[in-house]
């Protein structure tokens, strides 16, 4: 999960993106708002290639997202490691009635930040939890007929491939023959520490080779198995971003 100095860097990028980054046509009234409640006031000096890669990653996100509630107006999505995320209040602007509804999970340090500068909206709650530890996904009350897309933006770099595998097992052990869920990622290379110049580490390519299995194990029940499957991957050049599409059977 986020840092506490990562997800303020990150509100930064989004909130003050309009005049840092013109180029891009990222606007987000909402991370202005937040950050303002949250004292800040300026933008936070984040290295300019980490601070675009951000922002590209969320335009990408944000379009998953609007593809699926397109799809399915009345689904759910589930941001597992929200941090100070606006997307839902960003997406809703351009809908003017949204019917979908959407829960931010993280930590509870990171969620009681957010709590009280976000009011609750019937259709948006927010979720204090472990995404390797807890069930996370019974938490959320999500029923296995509702269309669901789960996300992990900045997420699974953090993360062991033990711990991916067990917050994606939570997904498998709900997942029945009416499930209908698309699960999107993307994955960062860490940075090398001196002494892992002379030793193999997995990279990106790694990822990508376990994308198939990690759908397997998020998407299929134990009675049964994925009937549709769908992988998508987008490889930038330090990071790429990934959805998966499945419907149990």
């Amino acid at each position: 999960m986020a840092t506490a100095t990562s997800i303020f860097s990150a509100l930064s990028a989004r909130a003050y993106a309009q005049q840092s980054w013109p180029e891009l046509g990222f606007h987000d009234r909402a991370a202005r708002l937040l950050a303002r409640l949250l004292g800040v006031n300026n933008p936070v000096m984040n290295d300019p290639l980490w601070e675009r890669d951000c922002l590209v990653r969320s335009q990408w996100f944000d379009a998953r997202c609007r593809r699926f509630f397109t799809l399915h107006p009345q689904g759910m999505c589930i941001d597992l490691g929200a941090g100070l995320s606006t997307r839902f209040h960003r997406l809703s602007e351009a809908d003017d009635w949204p019917r979908f509804s959407w829960v931010d999970v993280d930590l509870p340090d990171v969620t009681a930040i957010k709590t009280k500068a976000i009011p609750k909206i019937d259709n948006y709650q927010l979720i204090a939890a472990n995404i390797v530890q807890d069930d996370w996904l019974a938490a959320t009350g999500w029923h296995p007929h509702t269309p669901l897309i789960i996300t992990l933006e900045s997420v699974l770099s953090d993360m062991s491939i033990d711990e991916i595998y067990a917050a994606f097992s939570i997904i498998a052990k709900h997942c029945t023959a009416a499930s209908q869920i698309e699960i999107v990622f993307d994955y960062r290379s860490p940075a090398r520490r001196w002494y892992e110049f002379f030793v193999y580490r997995p990279r990106n390519g790694v990822m990508l080779s376990l994308v198939r299995d990690i759908a397997n194990v998020a998407l299929t029940h134990s009675e049964s198995s994925a009937s549709s499957l769908n992988t998508g991957a987008v490889a930038y050049d330090d990071f790429f971003v990934c959805s998966i599409a499945s419907s149990c059977r």
